[in-house]
């Protein structure tokens, strides 16, 4: 790794601010071509940057004012976790579920890798049921819907 922990720790602060900004190409001006994003909880990874964007602009489609507040970074053997808690609204059909309005915030965690000074990977941890919940989808349904998504990538 090419940089030290404090230009990591501004890489993912800046990807964040720009994601709480749902600002796409902003956050992925600080990636690698190859970046992906792994979302544990839907079970869905983008390869490269591309479909990054197109994953992250599907999100935002859904979640308009999704934010990001940072509670706190770690580094350890050229990787960053990121901690905080992200708040969503539903305003926006989510693989066929209609929306409902309705706003959560809940923890969340990431884990970045970096490659050429720049953010390589991250992957996405948050409750899927506390998301659910939150946002008046039944979570069988999300995950029934999910299921069929990656199906069809296969």
């Amino acid at each position: 790794m090419n940089a030290d922990p404090e230009q990591r720790f501004e890489l993912v602060r800046g990807y964040a601010a720009a994601k709480s900004r749902q600002d796409a190409a902003a956050a992925l001006a600080l990636c690698h071509p190859e970046f992906s994003i792994e979302t544990i909880p839907f079970g869905t990874a983008s390869r490269d940057r591309d479909e990054t964007a197109a994953q992250l602009g599907l999100f935002f489609s859904v979640f308009p004012d999704y934010r990001a507040d940072t509670e706190g970074l770690a580094d350890g053997d050229g990787c960053v976790a990121w901690w905080g808690r992200v708040t969503v609204t539903f305003d926006g059909p989510l693989f066929g579920i209609p929306p409902t309005g309705r706003t959560t915030t809940l923890p969340a965690f990431s884990v970045f890798e970096f490659r050429e000074g720049q953010l390589a990977k991250e992957r996405f941890f948050f409750d899927l049921v506390q998301l659910c919940d939150g946002i008046g989808a039944g979570v069988g349904e999300l995950t029934s819907v999910l299921a069929g998504l990656r199906a069809a990538a296969a």
